[in-house]
């Protein structure tokens, strides 16, 4: 079985092929205030002569320095791409003002974005409304934009797609961070407008090829640079973001030689816990280190961070846990992996029934439940990936069990815990598994020995593969399962799986379509069984 995330040929292995011209001055990321207050509330009026007055404070001071720099670059137009930025010492005075004015103009762009990005936006030269100082690091070329404009209107819809609790990565912290160094920015871009592919159901396009070579280009340049100048967190960001982008395009020898990348730069800082000062940084390494370990089937790279959760945090085994524990000991026969299981689905169930519902009732939870919720998430998802990919005997077909259970419970994780959008590709990747374990083993027996794990883990495969051509065969599946034990209907589902696992989430909007044409089979088969004679009342 093909163990990667389904890919498209390649515009990445195209871009890293050659070297793009440099669409940006870039600033010393060390020179970059990341911290400074945001300019909220600033909106600046472009007035006509009608007697208005003029903007005044920090608002005139920035647009007059963007002339002063305007006028600047035109004289020397021809000679932009030869400047290197002069180095500051730290605690000169015009060190201080170039860090506050980096901050004002950060906090600025983050506003235009915001306020201008949800509007539609044309691919001319007049559209500059995105930025109109010109203080973003990269230029117009490769219709970036363009491209910012539709950061927002591209996600947005997926903003919660599985489920109400925040996103892992919300898109304001990513694109503010993006908006202060080139590197990250153009790999932003590349995003954005691979899903713009996607949606156009084509492969590639020019844009997408511009802005992944100038990210790889970038990169390559601070590594080849590194004696000089030390790795910074932003190109540690930026090659992480590189990594997501081959996960989504690639095959698994392009994505291992990213994350090869990224493993080589992260120590070279120290190791993963270099990155605890800026938590965007470390949790976003540690979740794509986590996706590849998925699509890999391989160890993740990075150690565990975030402390272990309290085990007293957890309820007691239930007796439905007892008994499964040990029913696997008995009918897989490895009694260390029997013990592991039923450790984790302890973990996914309070994570479930606590952790996920608190939050998934809040509109924003506090920062301390957020990280208690990553902490858990963590420490889950590293286990998993060790119970999936455990080797057990290929003659010991009933030992299945253990992965099924583990890529089903990767996929609740990745979809309504961590609330990733759906082009990361892994849920689907968990439906693919789940299937071709489904169909090597004797289904009947294994829904016998476990009648609520089994009928949970269709379930899950079958809203991971939502949009895809395995979705059919899920609803198929289920509607069987579901009218052999006599449910009918979604609530008489959760009653069935209460005891087991079951979160409202599963039958969130995105999951409405999947759920009709789970009922609508049953009662096509039930009125067919009817007709036929061979269905009591």
């Amino acid at each position: 079985m093909e163990s990667s995330i389904p890919w498209r040929s390649g515009p990445l292995r195209e871009a890293g092929s050659r070297e793009p011209q440099i669409g940006c001055v870039e600033a010393p990321e060390d020179e970059l205030d990341h911290t400074g207050p945001k300019l909220a509330g600033l909106r600046f009026q472009f007035i006509s002569e009608t007697g208005h007055s003029p903007p005044k404070g920090a608002a005139r001071r920035l647009i007059r320095s963007q002339v002063r720099r305007d006028v600047k670059q035109n004289r020397k137009q021809n000679s932009l791409s030869k400047q290197v930025p002069r180095l500051l010492h730290p605690h000169s005075e015009s060190n201080k003002t170039k860090e506050s004015s980096n901050s004002a103009t950060l906090g600025l762009l983050s506003h235009l974005i915001l306020t201008n990005a949800n509007t539609s936006l044309n691919r001319g030269l007049a559209s500059n409304r995105i930025d109109p100082f010109n203080t973003l690091p990269v230029d117009k070329r490769g219709n970036s934009h363009y491209l910012i404009g539709q950061y927002y209107t591209t996600f947005q819809p997926t903003n919660h797609p599985y489920s109400p609790v925040r996103p892992a990565f919300r898109k304001e912290e990513f694109l503010s961070f993006a908006v202060s160094d080139c590197a990250i920015l153009h790999a932003t871009l590349g995003h954005v407008a691979m899903t713009l592919c996607d949606l156009a159901g084509i492969k590639s396009n020019p844009d997408l090829v511009y802005h992944v070579g100038q990210a790889i280009t970038l990169v390559n340049k601070r590594i080849a640079n590194r004696s000089h100048k030390a790795i910074t967190k932003e190109t540690i960001f930026a090659v992480a973001c590189l990594t997501s982008l081959e996960l989504r395009s690639s095959p698994i020898a392009r994505v291992k030689i990213h994350l090869d990348g990224l493993e080589a730069l992260v120590k070279s800082k120290g190791g993963i816990r270099a990155l605890v000062s800026h938590p965007l940084t470390l949790r976003f390494t540690c979740w794509v280190d986590n996706l590849c370990s998925i699509a890999m089937n391989s160890k993740p790279r990075f150690e565990l961070v975030s402390p272990a959760p309290d085990p007293e945090d957890l309820e007691p085994c239930t007796l439905l846990g007892e008994r499964y524990k040990t029913k696997l000991s008995n009918l897989a026969g490895i009694q260390d992996l029997s013990q592991e299981t039923i450790e984790v689905y302890r973990i996914l169930r309070y994570l479930i029934a606590e952790k996920e519902m608190v939050l998934g009732s809040q509109k924003m939870g506090t920062e301390a439940e957020f990280e208690s919720l990553r902490s858990y998430t963590d420490q889950l998802m590293h286990r998993l990936i060790a119970l999936v990919q455990h080797k057990i005997p290929k003659s010991n077909q009933n030992a299945v069990i253990y992965s099924l259970f583990g890529n089903a419970a990767l996929a609740h994780i990745v979809m309504f815990t961590r609330n990733a959008t759906p082009r990361v590709g892994v849920p689907i990747l968990m439906s693919t598994r789940i299937r071709t374990s489904l169909d090597i083993i004797n289904l009947r027996s294994f829904q016998i020995a476990y009648p609520e794990m089994m009928l949970w883990i269709i379930m899950m495969g079958g809203l991971a593969s939502i949009g895809t051509p395995d979705q059919g065969w899920f609803i198929k599946l289920l509607e069987e399962s579901c009218r052999a034990a006599g449910i009918a209907g979604t609530a008489e589902l959760a009653l069935s799986l209460t005891e087991f696992l079951w979160s409202e989430f599963y039958l969130g909007p995105i999951f409405e379509d999947f759920w009709d044409d789970v009922f609508l089979a049953q009662a096509v088969e039930i009125e067919n069984d009817i007709s036929e004679g061979g269905y009591e009342l």
